[in-house]
């Protein structure tokens, strides 16, 4: 161990940092850590908002597989239940994945943006705030 805590790690290769901070596990992906070795704060969403996500999702399934039910159910001529139920499930599946891709990139947006703020209390691991990171 160094002075000051955390660990001195030296590259082997290239692929072992990412912009020239160190990658769990040597492999470029995970979490990142800065080079006096601490994990950066957590900025994921509240509680709160991943509901509101995955209730919006779940309610663009609800109302795409209704939509495209009733639609392909009043256009067609004669018995065509299958194909109605077939089509709104397709539809069902649609609005959700939209629905779910605004989501996340809405999620990811609102969590990056909070953790910029000046004087954001964001949420670390050890239970410090996510003041002056990366200095």
């Amino acid at each position: 161990m160094a002075a000051g805590g955390g660990a001195r790690w030296l590259p082997r290769r290239p692929s072992d940092t990412v912009g020239g901070r160190r990658a769990a596990g040597g492999l470029g992906f995970g979490v990142v850590l800065d080079r006096r070795g601490t994990v950066p704060p957590d900025s994921s969403p509240s509680l709160t908002a991943r509901v509101l996500a995955f209730s919006a999702i779940i309610v663009a399934g609800v109302c795409g597989g209704l939509i495209g039910f009733t639609v392909m159910d009043l256009s067609c001529r004669g018995d065509c239940t299958t194909t109605a139920g077939l089509i709104g499930l397709a539809s069902a599946v649609i609005a959700a994945v939209g629905t779910g891709i605004v989501a996340v990139l809405t999620l990811r947006a609102a969590a990056e943006w909070r953790a910029q703020q000046p004087g954001s209390t964001v949420r670390s691991p050890g239970g410090a705030s996510g003041r002056n990171r990366g200095s």
